[in-house]
C-alpha cells in the first residue's frame, strides 16, 4: 500500500484525565519503529516503556496506524487508568533506517516483504524530510558572514531570524571596563570612609573648643542663654545630622568645598562652633570709617575703635563669594556706635542696617538668604580668640619651611593638629625613609606633604608597619603632587593624593 504524502510521523495529545488510549497514523513493523514519550507540567519527557507503561496494537495491513493504551502503574502522568490534565503523550516514528524484509521465500509472499520494506523506506524519507525541513525552513534568516568577521550573533526581535551585534572584542573591553570601575568605586567609599571618620574627629574637637570658650566668656545673660542654644542644638545634631555634619566637617576642613553649604548641611551647632575661627585680626579706628568689607576680607576679625566718632562698616553685595563671612567687634566704651551697612537692597538680619554699642560686643555674619545677611552674637575676650591657621588651633594648616630629604631620610613634623610640610629631594630624586617621620605625631593629626620640583621627586613607600604610611601604593611628589596623611594609632594612612 502506497504511504500518503503528509503522513503524520508525530502525534501529540493532552490529557484530560479520561482518555487512556491514543491512535499513530504510521506503519510499524516492528516494536522498536514506536517510541511513546510523556512530560508532566515543564519536566523533561519520559520515554515509556513498552508492556511496562503501554502496550500497542498495530492495524492490519495494508492499513496504517495503531493505538496506543496506557498501563497504570501509579505512575507520576495517570490519574487512575487516564493520562493527566497536566501530562502530554507523544507517539513517533523512530527514525532507525534497517533492512527488515525477507525476500528469500520462506513461504512468505515476496512481493508483501517488498512491499513493507518499500513502506519503511518510505516512511524513513518522510522522517528525514521533516528533519532537513526543520533546518531549512527559513534558509533566508541566517545573514550573510561576509565582512561580519569578530561579530556576535543573536536572534532577531520578531524571533524569526539572526542578526549581527557588536564585536567580540567590544563586549571584553566592556566587561574590563566595568570590573575597572567597580574597582575605582571602592576605592572611592574607603577614602570617603575616612574622610568621614576624620571629619567626625574634627567636628568633636571644634564644638568642644566652641564649650569651654563660651563657658569662659559667660557674663552676659545673653550669650550664656545662646551657648546653652548652641549646646542643644549640637545634640540635636548629633543625634539627627551626623551623616551631614561629617561630610560638611569634612569638606570645610580638608578640601576647597563651599563652607556655607558644609555648614548649612552639618547643622546650626557646627556653625555656630567655626565662629571663633578667624583666618586674621584687622584693628581700625574711626579714621578707617566708612570701611567696605572686600571679598578678600572673608574670615577676618575687624576689631574696631570707635574713640574718635561712629563707624559705618559695609557688607559686601550678597554672595560675593558663596561662603564668606565675617566678624565685627567695638573695643572701646564710648556712646559711638557702629552701624553695619549691607549694600543696596541686602538686609542684614532682615532689616536695613544694625548698630553694635557694647564694649566687647560682637558679631559674625554670614549669608543667611540670597538678600539678607545673618549674625550671630559674642563677646570678645582676646585670651580665647582663635586664628585660622596659627601653630596649636585646628581652624587651618600651619606651613612650614622647606625640607630637603637625603636618601633614606626622615620629615621633621610641626607640632600643630594640621600641618603642612613642604618637601623634596635633596639634590635630586629620593627615596625617604620607610618611617618617613623623626617622629609620630598625635593621633588624629593631619599632614599634607606637598612636592616642589620634578627634578627633585620625593618618594613616600607603602609600609604598613609602626612609624610607616599605609598607602595605596608609593607615591612620589614633584612639582605641586601632594599626599594626604592622618594618623591613626601608630600609622600614617592616605586620605587623598593629588599626583600629576
Amino acid at each position: 500500500m502506497p504511504i500518503p504524502e503528509g503522513t503524520d510521523l508525530n502525534s501529540t495529545y493532552t490529557g484530560n484525565d479520561i482518555a487512556y488510549q491514543f491512535s499513530y497514523y504510521f506503519r510499524v513493523i516492528k516494536a522498536s519503529d514506536l517510541i511513546v514519550q510523556v512530560q508532566v507540567g515543564v519536566a523533561a519527557a519520559v520515554t515509556l516503556t513498552k508492556d511496562v507503561d503501554y502496550t500497542y496494537t498495530a492495524n492490519n495491513y495494508p492499513l496504517l496506524g495503531g493505538v496506543v493504551t496506557l498501563i497504570d502503574a501509579d505512575q507520576a502522568w495517570m490519574e487512575g487508568l487516564a493520562l493527566k490534565s497536566n501530562s502530554t503523550i507523544t507517539l513517533k516514528y523512530n527514525l532507525a533506517p534497517s533492512q527488515t524484509g525477507n525476500i528469500s521465500g520462506g513461504g512468505t509472499s515476496v512481493y508483501l516483504e517488498i512491499e513493507k520494506a518499500l513502506d519503511r523506506l518510505t516512511q524513513d524519507l518522510i522522517a528525514l524530510q521533516d528533519l532537513v525541513g526543520d533546518s531549512t525552513d527559513t534558509p533566508s534568516a541566517f545573514p550573510s558572514l561576509v565582512g561580519k568577521a569578530g561579530k556576535l550573533v543573536r536572534v532577531n526581535a520578531a524571533e524569526d531570524a539572526f542578526e549581527y551585534e557588536g564585536e567580540v572584542t567590544e563586549v571584553l573591553n566592556a566587561a574590563i571596563a566595568a570590573a575597572a570601575s567597580a574597582a575605582e568605586a571602592l576605592v572611592s567609599m574607603n577614602q570617603a570612609a575616612m574622610s568621614a571618620a576624620i571629619a567626625a574627629a574634627k567636628a568633636v574637637l571644634t564644638a568642644a573648643d566652641r564649650a569651654a570658650t563660651v563657658s569662659a566668656q559667660g557674663d552676659a545673660a545673653a550669650s550664656a542663654l545662646q551657648a546653652s542654644q548652641h549646646a542643644a542644638d549640637a545634640e540635636v545634631s548629633k543625634n539627627t545630622s551626623t551623616a551631614q555634619a561629617v561630610i560638611s566637617t569634612a569638606q570645610a576642613v580638608i578640601s576647597t568645598a563651599k563652607a556655607a553649604e558644609s555648614l548649612d548641611s552639618a547643622g546650626e551647632s557646627l556653625r555656630n562652633a567655626n565662629l571663633l575661627l578667624y583666618t586674621s585680626i584687622v584693628d581700625l579706628t574711626f579714621a578707617d570709617s566708612p570701611y567696605q568689607v572686600l571679598a578678600a576680607d572673608v574670615g577676618k576679625l575687624f576689631r574696631i575703635d570707635t574713640a574718635g566718632g561712629n563707624f559705618d562698616f559695609r557688607l559686601p553685595t550678597m554672595e560675593v563669594i558663596a561662603d564668606f563671612r565675617v566678624s565685627v567687634v567695638k573695643l572701646d566704651n564710648t556712646a559711638n556706635t557702629i552701624t553695619i551697612s549691607p549694600t543696596g537692597a541686602d538686609t542684614v538680619d532682615g532689616a536695613a542696617s544694625e548698630d553694635i554699642t557694647a564694649q566687647t560686643y560682637g558679631r559674625t555674619y554670614y549669608q543667611n538668604t540670597n538678600s539678607d545677611w545673618q549674625s550671630d552674637i559674642f563677646i570678645d575676650n582676646s585670651a580665647s580668640i582663635t586664628v585660622f591657621g596659627t601653630p596649636g588651633n585646628v581652624g587651618g594648616f600651619d606651613f612650614t619651611a622647606v625640607q630637603n630629604i637625603a636618601a633614606g631620610g626622615q620629615i621633621i613634623p610641626s607640632s600643630t593638629i594640621q600641618q603642612w610640610l613642604d618637601v623634596r629631594g635633596n639634590g635630586g630624586p629620593q627615596d625617604a625613609s620607610l618611617t618617613p617621620f623623626t617622629s609620630l605625631p598625635t593621633e588624629g593629626y593631619l599632614i599634607v606633604l606637598q612636592g616642589q620640583d620634578d627634578t627633585k621627586i620625593l618618594t613616600i613607600f607603602h609600609n604598613n608597619a609602626p612609624n610607616g604610611c599605609v598607602l595605596k601604593g608609593d607615591c612620589y611628589l614633584g612639582a605641586n603632587d601632594a599626599l594626604g596623611l592622618v594618623v591613626k594609632g601608630d600609622r600614617l594612612y592616605e586620605i587623598f593624593r593629588s599626583v600629576d
